[in-house]
C-alpha cells in the first residue's frame, strides 16, 4: 500500500509558501481549518484554499465541532464559508476531550455527534459519513 503525506494546517501553522511547498513535492494533500462552533472563521482559511487551488494542491476542509454549540448551525456556518463549489472533502474534527472539558460524557458526546451529522445529510450536506480515528494524541 502507498503512503501519501499530507498537512493538517490552520491559523496555527502561519503562512505557507505555497509554490515552495509544491515544489518539494513531499506533502501530496492539505486538510485545512475552516470553522470552528458556529462564528468562527480560521485567519488563514481563504488564503490557504486559494493558493491551494492556484498551484494544484489537492485539498480538503475541516470544521471544528464544538458539543455545546447547535449540529445543525455548525454545518451551516461551515457550509456558508467554505466559498468552493468544486467536489471537496469535507471533515470534522471531534475531539472527545474537549467534550469532557465541558462536561459532556464520551459516550453521550459520540452519540450527539453521530446522531447530530447524520440528520445534516438531508439538511446540509450531500453525504455524511461517521466514523472514528485515533491519532493516539487525544
Amino acid at each position: 500500500m502507498k503512503t501519501f503525506l499530507g498537512a493538517d494546517v490552520s491559523h496555527w501553522s502561519g503562512q505557507i509558501g505555497f509554490d515552495k511547498l509544491r515544489l518539494n513535492n513531499q506533502i501530496k494533500f492539505l486538510i485545512c481549518k475552516c470553522t470552528e462552533a458556529t462564528t468562527y472563521l480560521d485567519d488563514t482559511w481563504k488564503f490557504n484554499r486559494d493558493n491551494a487551488l492556484r498551484t494544484g494542491m489537492p485539498l480538503s476542509a475541516y470544521h471544528f465541532f464544538r458539543f455545546d454549540k447547535d449540529p445543525i448551525l455548525q454545518a451551516q456556518w461551515l457550509k456558508k464559508n467554505l466559498g468552493y463549489s468544486g467536489p471537496l472533502i469535507v471533515w470534522n474534527d471531534v475531539e472527545t476531550f474537549v467534550a469532557a472539558c465541558l462536561g459532556v460524557p464520551v459516550g453521550s458526546s459520540a452519540d450527539t455527534y453521530k446522531t447530530a451529522f447524520t440528520t445534516l445529510k438531508a439538511k446540509v450536506y450531500k453525504s455524511v459519513s461517521v466514523s472514528g480515528i485515533q491519532n493516539g494524541t487525544g
